[in-house]
């Protein structure tokens, strides 16, 4: 049964690669909650990338009666979806592969998961099918709302769940060659699924957002245009793979900063937004708060000066992008991001970078080495001695035996010592 069902995840994964997921005849007079705009794009590497946040279809019932799911193949919803595709779609391919079964039979359930899971997939995206509502396979009551930013898709099985119920879902289908650590199957879900800008790199989305597992974090990265630009002058200057989780650490210092400054200053809704000469002294207050600064200076000082580089560049990036766009809004900010990045060029030194080298140094005089004990050099001592006189005792009784010396390195060594005399 699992070979079977491995067999039909195999074809699923063939078959959702090839579905058109077109959004062009999204329907222009619908505004979806929460949401401006449909942008939902499938690249060449075959990863699904939403950049808006939608609510999630809700039971209409406590119990779940009346739920409903999405039929891949004549795009609707039914309840009793079994039930629609072996009277409907008896032709396919993946629904032959279930009626051979007994009906109630665990094979039976598993094929027609597939195809359900297939379905869910499709809806959630595309525009056009989910109009603002997602389907995933526990959903919310009436009571909770949550949002589309909560699901995670399964790798293996293509199941669409949310954070909190993926990491109790377990795969029955091949477990014993699958990761069953919840860390490798969001990331390699998120790798198949992922909600971010699609104007983004295959590096970015594939190889370094998915890597970043405090939620918080990933959250604020994915959605804040400037960091994720931020990354990608990164990919662009560190090309080698190893780099990756450089990059990943530069945009966790960034999302750690902009949580903090947004305390000190409500204002704030964005990086971008940080970008004024009037909020030069909250940066500042949140770098200090950032890495830890008291009287005797900072307690992270290598995280002080990493943050003023990375806010340095950070102004760099957002002053290209306002001189490539074409929007009048950005073009009306330009003198102030200018006035922005010319006084923490100015002023980054004195203010932070100063305090920080300062504290560094004093660290470094006032560090303490701890020195070996006098009572493990005397078990050295003794242990070294008693090699010594063992490979003297070999030595001793060896008539230039080369297999005798080869079998003890010890004595290999003095013996090529002794010659060398």
């Amino acid at each position: 049964m699992y070979n079977k069902s491995k067999q039909l995840i195999a074809a699923q994964n063939v078959t959702i690669e090839e579905e058109n997921l077109d959004n062009s005849k999204n329907d222009p007079t619908y505004k979806p909650h929460n949401a401006s705009q449909s942008k939902t794009e499938k690249d060449s590497s075959g990863i699904v990338t939403i950049s808006e946040v939608y609510d999630m279809e809700q039971n209409t019932n406590n119990k779940g009666y009346g739920k409903k799911y999405f039929c891949p193949y004549c795009k609707e919803k039914f309840s009793k979806l079994g039930r629609h595709l072996e009277q409907k779609h008896k032709d396919q391919a993946e629904v032959k592969s279930f009626v051979v079964f007994p009906k109630k039979s665990a094979a039976r359930s598993n094929a027609i998961a597939l195809i359900r899971n297939k379905g869910i997939v499709i809806h959630n995206s595309n525009f056009e099918f989910h109009k603002g509502k997602f389907l995933c396979a526990r959903r919310p009551g009436p009571q909770k709302e949550m949002k589309s930013t909560a699901l995670e898709v399964c790798p293996d099985c293509n199941g669409t769940y949310t954070t909190l119920s993926i990491k109790n879902h377990n795969c029955k289908v091949d477990t014993e060659n699958l990761p069953n650590k919840t860390r490798e199957l969001l990331l390699r879900g998120r790798q198949k699924f992922l909600h971010c800008d699609k104007g983004l790199s295959e590096r970015m989305r594939v190889e370094i957002l998915p890597t970043i597992q405090n939620e918080q974090y990933f959250e604020i990265i994915k959605s804040d245009f400037l960091i994720l630009e931020c990354g990608e002058s990164f990919c662009k200057k560190y090309l080698e793979a190893r780099q990756n989780y450089m990059i990943c650490g530069y945009l966790r210092a960034y999302a750690n900063f902009l949580i903090e400054i947004r305390k000190i200053n409500s204002e704030i809704s964005d990086f971008e937004s940080v970008m004024r000469p009037h909020y030069y002294k909250d940066t500042c207050l949140a770098i200090k708060k950032v890495a830890g600064f008291s009287r005797s200076g900072f307690a992270h000082p290598g995280t002080a000066t990493s943050l003023t580089m990375l806010i340095k560049k950070a102004a760099k990036v957002n002053h290209c992008d306002i001189l490539m766009s074409k929007d009048p809004g950005r073009k009306a900010v330009q003198k102030e991001v200018e006035g922005y990045a010319k006084l923490c060029e100015d002023r980054f030194g004195e203010d932070i970078n100063k305090i920080a080298t300062t504290t560094y140094l004093k660290n470094k005089q006032n560090k303490q080495v701890e020195l070996v004990s006098t009572e493990d050099i005397n078990k050295l001592d003794t242990f070294l001695e008693n090699k010594r006189l063992n490979a003297l005792k070999t030595l001793n009784r060896i008539n230039e035996d080369v297999e005798d010396i080869d079998a003890d390195p010890w004595c290999k060594k003095y013996y090529n010592i002794w010659r060398d005399l």
